[in-house]
């Protein structure tokens, strides 16, 4: 998939899929989890808002890495939108398939994270 990118460190597997930005960033861009029970042929399922909508990155927005912070929860802090960063995170509830952003005004700040090998054990 040409306007698509992987934005994950590990499990689990997100994709940004359909990326408006003429310019290599994210935006525009839906997300997408991958369940690989079915490694040969993962079904991806679309992320929302907790307003059912779909997620879509806003323009410009230039990296972002999700990671599990928990079993039911990844997180994807650093976000660099408009060469301004890093700033605000994002919270994916994998339960409900539902992706929240997260910021502190005049702030910086990062989630404290273990191995995931020590999460999934």
């Amino acid at each position: 998939m040409p306007s698509s990118e992987f934005v994950t460190r590990g499990a689990p597997v997100i994709q940004a899929r359909n990326i408006m930005d003429l310019q290599g960033n994210l935006g525009g861009g839906s997300l997408y989890e991958f369940d690989l029970s079915q490694p040969s042929a993962p079904t991806p399922r679309a992320l929302k808002t907790t307003a059912g909508a779909a997620f879509t990155f806003p323009g410009g927005t230039q990296y972002v890495g999700f990671r599990a912070l928990t079993r039911t929860i990844a997180v994807a802090d650093g976000i660099v939108v408009n060469g301004k960063g890093p700033g605000g995170a994002l919270v994916y509830d994998r339960a409900k398939g539902v992706v929240v952003p997260v910021s502190i005004p005049n702030s910086d700040f990062g989630f404290l994270t273990t191995s995931s090998a020590a999460i999934f054990q």
